[in-house]
């Protein structure tokens, strides 16, 4: 289990999204989850390649209320704190 982790969740912002993993990357000592949630495949095809690319976990998870989706994640990330 990891200490921390740090989580970027896309939804059908690509720029931003693009920017907050790369800040993440260069700056951040944890490890880092891209999740994927855009309805748009070619998005979805885009997000898994740049997350192969920097080496960072990528989960694609289907669109859905934001606390749902948070709490979902705190149950499925293996890691005590989540950025």
């Amino acid at each position: 289990m990891d200490k921390y982790r740090a989580v970027v969740i896309n939804v059908d912002t690509r720029p931003v999204t693009v920017l907050a993993v790369l800040s993440l990357v260069a700056k951040c000592p944890w490890p880092v989850t891209l999740v994927e949630c855009s309805r748009d495949p070619a998005e979805r095809r885009y997000f898994r390649e740049l997350a192969g690319h920097l080496g960072i976990d990528f989960l694609e998870r289907p669109l859905r209320p934001h606390g749902e989706t948070l709490d979902r994640l705190f149950r499925e990330l293996d890691a005590e704190n989540l950025l």
